[in-house]
């Protein structure tokens, strides 16, 4: 919605690689200790990641990009 009305809105999807603000050796600890669709939503801003507990994701996202 804030997307497609910039002259109300201001919307910008920053990822922890646009930032830097994350130490990389830190980044490397999380991505090992979580799932990589979490790491991906919660680092990367990632609305593609798959809901944790679904289905079929991987295969899903195998789908999308053939």
């Amino acid at each position: 919605m804030a997307k497609d009305n910039p002259k109300k809105w201001y919307v910008d999807v920053l990822t922890v690689d646009h930032t830097g603000i994350i130490d990389p050796d830190v980044l490397d600890d999380e991505r090992r200790e979580m799932d990589e669709d979490l790491f991906l939503q919660e680092y990367h801003c990632s609305f593609e990641a798959a809901v944790r507990g679904a289905y079929y994701s991987q295969q899903m996202k195998e789908a999308e990009a053939d």
